[in-house]
């Protein structure tokens, strides 16, 4: 009953104040095509200064952080209703000397060192990934303001979600996680998961979806503008200070590993198996790259209303099955069960 307006668009926030940033969107890899670009003074070590370099700066894109709280805004905060920066100050200059709710002309250019950067870039990719999901239709998924942390910690490399709080953190070592919004999507999808079902990931199976529907659900978003270039590999610029494969990646989804002989009971490493999985099946969901992006969407998200916090694989792919059903799409059961036999979580 909660998506059964899945299939009409809705309309998204509207209100509030704006302003515009220069900001990765969705890493400089990823723009630039080209992957040997590197943060300048790299160690090797996953301790690095974020500092600009020309090469970087070159990647940055106007974009417009909207439904800003504008009592927060005057107070120097980032706030909205899909995304909350508790410790976030510094942003009160865009909210004097210009109208609230109009994009300034010139975007405002922070520093990677300055704090604001990695906040805005958070801010901005979880207002636009949440307004996407309300104007397909998909009005009831964690919609309501994340908290979120960006740092710039040196040697903290590591982003999280943490379910208690309802908090997501990420980490400052290497690449600043949060200039990637890979990851920054790939953290937003365990929070989506636990809004729609509390408790998610009790089982070693579920903990694995977790991380592969993170994955998923970054690759499938930003292939609306990728043009085809690397859709399949994650956060390919938070990557580059700890991989040595080219091109970086954190993970990929076009992994040829088998659940029937592959699981390695470890969630990151099973977690690509069903990114792969789910992939595929996307591929099968639409001629055109949005039209795959919107159905694969709806058809994930609306599955994982069907499940308890301890689901196994088969729980999931029974799920899929109900799913497509659901929303009027008998033909994707047969993708999702031809590709499950594909990937060997069915026999």
């Amino acid at each position: 009953a909660r998506y059964a307006g899945a299939h009409e668009p809705h309309r998204a926030a509207e209100g509030g104040a704006s302003f515009t940033a220069a900001l990765f969107d969705p890493n400089p890899v990823a723009t630039s095509r080209d992957t040997g670009l590197r943060s300048p003074f790299e160690t090797g070590t996953g301790v690095n200064v974020p500092v600009d370099s020309a090469e970087l700066s070159a990647q940055l894109r106007p974009r417009t952080l909207q439904h800003l709280d504008e009592d927060r805004l005057a107070l120097g905060l980032l706030s909205g209703p899909w995304a909350d920066l508790p410790a976030s100050p510094g942003f009160v200059e865009q909210a004097l000397g210009q109208p609230l709710g109009q994009p300034q002309g010139e975007p405002v250019t922070y520093s990677r060192t300055d704090p604001r950067f990695v906040a805005a870039m958070t801010y901005y990719h979880v207002d636009a990934y949440q307004s996407w999901l309300q104007r397909i239709g998909l009005t009831d998924v964690n919609a309501h303001p994340q908290t979120l942390v960006p740092t710039l910690l040196p040697g903290y490399d590591n982003s999280f979600y943490q379910p208690a709080n309802d908090l997501i953190v990420f980490g400052g070592g290497g690449v600043p996680d949060a200039e990637d919004a890979d990851v920054i999507l790939h953290e937003y999808g365990h929070a989506m998961q636990d809004d729609q079902v509390p408790g998610y990931g009790e089982s070693t199976a579920g903990g694995a979806m977790g991380e592969g529907f993170g994955d998923f659900n970054a690759g499938n978003y930003f292939a609306l503008t990728s043009k085809g270039f690397h859709d399949v590999c994650v956060a390919d610029w938070d990557a580059t200070t700890y991989s040595s494969a080219d091109p970086t990646c954190l993970r990929r989804m076009d992994s040829t590993k088998n659940a029937a002989t592959d699981l390695e009971q470890q969630v990151h490493a099973d977690g690509e198996i069903w990114s792969s999985y789910l992939w595929r099946v996307r591929a099968k969901l639409g001629r055109t790259t949005r039209q795959r992006s919107v159905n694969a969407a709806r058809l994930v998200l609306v599955m994982h209303e069907t499940l308890l916090p301890d689901a196994e694989y088969d729980d999931a792919i029974a799920g899929l099955r109900f799913a497509a059903r659901a929303l009027g799409k008998r033909s994707w059961v047969r993708v999702v069960t031809r590709e499950a036999r594909r990937s060997g979580y069915l026999g």
